[in-house]
């Protein structure tokens, strides 16, 4: 996964996120990006059984039906302890929750580059509204569009 971040296009991409803003707020995107690259290394897949029934065959259909075994109740709790206790998380979760963040936010969603690269992931069947959506899930949040 480190080698999208050798493409051009990546590197136009990212840089519609002020990397300052986010690490003044301890945000720290790398560690997101090497967390998923690791996660897809230590996949391993096993054909002959199926945890749950599958709504369909697309990324799309795996973000939903991951999201909806998400043990929700535990996230919220575990959300809630971290916002309590961890003044790090605290302080990155009031940073993504601040005027400045919506106005970067909303200033990505109307850049033409970027919806560009969007529609291009819709083409190929990712939805990035999707993947947002379940970003909020993995704290046991429900998303709210900025």
């Amino acid at each position: 996964m480190i080698q999208y971040v050798e493409f051009e296009e990546f590197q136009k991409t990212l840089a519609y996120v002020s990397f300052d803003y986010l690490d003044g707020h301890s945000i720290d995107v790398y560690y997101f990006v090497d967390l998923v690259n690791e996660a897809l290394d230590e996949m391993e897949f096993d054909d002959k059984k199926a945890r749950q029934t599958l709504s369909g065959r697309d990324f799309n259909s795996y973000i939903k039906d991951t999201t909806a075994v998400f043990p929700k109740e535990k996230l919220a709790a575990l959300y809630e302890q971290k916002l309590a206790e961890d003044e790090d998380f605290k302080a990155a979760i009031e940073g993504l929750q601040s005027d400045e963040w919506k106005q970067l936010y909303s200033a990505l969603w109307a850049n033409e580059l970027f919806l560009a690269e969007v529609s291009i992931l819709a083409e190929n069947g990712i939805d990035i509204e999707l993947d947002i959506e379940q970003l909020f899930a993995t704290f046991g949040q429900n998303y709210i569009t900025v």
